[in-house]
């Protein structure tokens, strides 16, 4: 365990993922820093009426929009199917809470759905005698993954969503946004993804032991375990080259967003040059053509989803997205319960056959990620049964 750091920037890099339950590499954030937490009020209810994808969408908006002020995607942020999770320095403060409330108004006049914001300063998580810490896995050239954990997180996100009348951790709904938020870069064009194996599932995995080594040798007996039950990672990767497909009737979501509109000629536009340049893009990758935009080599861009996808994270939970058979599945499950009985762990998991992909291109730095969750709620509804299943306790 390393002492605090000043800039994100100062942090090494996690060697590879397996790695990431080596605690040496863990630092702190700076009390002057702020945690940003997002997301969708009501969200299962808003799955339930086959609103998964507007949720996914409207859940990852903020990251694009952040990116965009700092001018790069060298932040850390975690993504969790219907919200996200920020640390950011004090500086940006200001502009930040600008795009946080003027994304909050789209979310709602665009999917009609509530996009909760809360901000906690880490030094309120340091005085109430709380740890949180911070780390950073280069997944490739263009996608640097933060690792966000420490008990501080879930105090935050409970100060959060205190329904208190006043709560001074949330964005009151009347704050106006001296500025608009720029969503460029963001894109959302890309069909459900069939699984190569039958099912594709979102499992979201808390140890109960605190931030400890007794709680590294848990995780990485998981990984293990992971290796042993699902094959190597291009076995189990959701993503593959042959299960992704394009289509002109996702773009309504990008256009209502670059639009603002959810239907008129500006919508219009929108749509039709969304629908253009899908085309062109596909033509591109059948003819390989080597055309070179903003940085981005389109007829890689496939192969740029899979490299480049944060199917696998860490924020004091385990979260990931595979791609499995109904038999690998069960028995890993059944390797949980005893792991659940035991005492050691608790855990929630959501079966589908196809994951989703949210896409977020910068476009100055060629920076990118692409979200992956399953389809049908994906780590919402894991999350739903977590809850479940700790609130038995």
């Amino acid at each position: 365990m390393n002492e605090e750091i000043y800039s994100y920037d100062d942090i090494p890099f996690i060697p590879d993922f397996k790695s990431l339950f080596n605690y040496d590499y863990y630092y702190k954030p700076p009390p002057d820093w702020y945690i940003i937490i997002t997301d969708i009020i009501n969200s299962t209810s808003a799955i339930a009426n086959g609103k998964y994808k507007d949720v996914n969408t409207a859940g990852s908006l903020v990251a694009m929009a952040i990116s965009n002020i700092k001018k790069d995607m060298n932040f850390p942020f975690v993504f969790g199917g219907d919200g996200m999770t920020f640390l950011i320095p004090g500086d940006i403060l200001a502009d930040v809470e600008d795009v946080l409330v003027d994304t909050r108004k789209l979310v709602h006049n665009l999917f009609d759905l509530k996009l909760r914001l809360g901000v906690v300063p880490v030094s309120t998580i340091y005085r109430k005698g709380y740890k949180l810490f911070i780390a950073k896995l280069r997944v490739s050239d263009r996608y640097i993954q933060a690792i966000i954990t420490g008990r501080g997180i879930d105090i935050a996100e409970k100060l959060i969503k205190d329904d208190k009348t006043y709560n001074p951790f949330r964005l009151r709904k009347d704050l106006p946004a001296k500025n608009k938020a720029d969503f460029t870069g963001f894109t959302c064009r890309w069909k459900d993804i069939p699984s190569a194996r039958g099912e594709t599932i979102s499992f979201i995995i808390k140890v109960r032991e605190e931030f400890s080594r007794e709680k590294s040798k848990i995780f990485n007996n998981i990984l293990k375990s992971i290796d042993e039950n699902f094959g190597h990672e291009s076995d189990y990767h959701p993503l593959t080259m042959d299960n992704q497909s394009s289509s002109v009737a996702q773009s309504f979501r990008e256009a209502r967003i670059f639009s603002k509109q959810t239907s008129g000629f500006l919508y219009s536009f929108n749509k039709m040059r969304i629908n253009f340049e899908i085309i062109f893009v596909k033509m591109i990758i059948f003819f390989h053509i080597p055309l070179k935009i903003n940085k981005k080599n389109f007829k890689d861009i496939k192969q740029d989803n899979i490299i480049n996808s944060d199917f696998r994270k860490f924020d004091g939970s385990l979260k990931m997205v595979v791609s499995c058979s109904k038999y690998q599945r069960e028995k890993f499950e059944a390797y949980l319960s005893k792991l659940y009985d035991k005492g050691f762990l608790n855990f929630g998991l959501h079966v589908s056959d196809r994951a989703i992909l949210t896409c977020l291109i910068h476009r100055g730095t060629g920076e990118e990620v692409h979200f992956v969750d399953s389809a049908d709620g994906g780590y919402a509804l894991a999350a739903l049964k977590l809850k479940e299943q700790m609130a038995e306790l």
